[in-house]
């Protein structure tokens, strides 16, 4: 094997490693131990070190497509920290910025991800203040 095609090898375990089989450990150890120097994989890694869902949406549309069909495994559960976050922090949210950040539409996010928020127009009501 060349050069090239060795670390091509090694991102994909790397990446495979960190979201298919949800180790970023391991994953950060291969990475070391083959001493890889790829900045999407480290942004990849970055990413999902800190939840940071917006970002890895963002590098799945920037990487090839093997490495985007091994991101997919992490999507779900990435998406589901998400909407956990929003609903810890948000009353409410325009419609339009929660689907931009999720990268889903209202629909999906009812039906497929459970989402028990209620539409309001164009608003979403996530959590309601309650009267003293």
């Amino acid at each position: 094997m060349t050069t090239v095609e060795l670390n091509e090898v090694i991102s994909y375990l790397v990446l495979d490693t960190a979201c298919r089989r949800n180790n970023l450990g391991e994953a950060f150890a291969l990475r070391h131990r083959y001493r890889l120097k790829d900045s999407k994989v480290d942004a990849v890694l970055d990413a999902l070190t800190h939840d940071n869902y917006v970002e890895f949406n963002r590098l799945k549309q920037k990487v090839d497509g093997h490495r985007a069909k091994l991101l997919e495994y992490a999507e779900e559960a990435m998406r589901k920290h998400l909407l956990k976050c929003f609903s810890r922090t948000y009353l409410s949210v325009d419609l339009p910025f929660l689907e931009t950040c999720a990268d889903s539409s209202w629909a999906r996010l009812t039906a497929e991800d459970g989402v028990g928020w209620e539409l309001d127009g164009a608003k979403v009501v996530i959590r309601k203040v309650k009267a003293r």
